[in-house]
């Protein structure tokens, strides 16, 4: 799970060097909420993408506002958001284990992950709802 530490050291950095709520307790708070907003889609929609292949009666679910059907499609991502805020909030003690992502460039290209890819993968399900939708 190296990729995911990574990846929020990436969001703490660019939290600290921002000129607002900087200090590693915000700045670490608001990474563990940036991952978790990042990955709990990424699941939730990946989840959705590989439930159309496997069955499309999971969209009658959907389309009827099943509860338990949105229960079990957002109990991943839920859990994903309680173990990084368990697993990540400690770097609030240690903002120097971010030093290595606050360059210029870093701090632009996580900021442009953090955009680009929420929108990528909803314009996917989007598109794989639209075309095995029945007419």
């Amino acid at each position: 799970m190296r990729w995911i530490e990574v990846l929020f050291l990436r969001f703490y950095a660019a939290n600290l060097s921002r000129s607002r709520r900087s200090e590693p307790i915000y700045a670490c708070r608001d990474a563990i909420t940036q991952l978790s907003a990042l990955t709990g889609t990424t699941i939730v929609i990946v989840f959705s993408v590989v439930s159309l292949f496997v069955s499309r009666n999971w969209l009658h679910h959907l389309y009827t506002k099943d509860w338990q059907f949105w229960v079990i499609l957002l109990t991943p991502g839920v859990g994903f958001g309680v173990w990084a805020n368990r697993t990540f909030s400690r770097f609030s003690a240690t903002p120097k284990a971010a030093d290595r992502y606050r360059s210029r460039g870093a701090v632009s290209l996580i900021n442009t992950f953090y955009l680009i890819v929420p929108l990528v993968l909803a314009v996917l399900l989007g598109l794989l709802l639209r075309r095995l939708d029945p007419p």
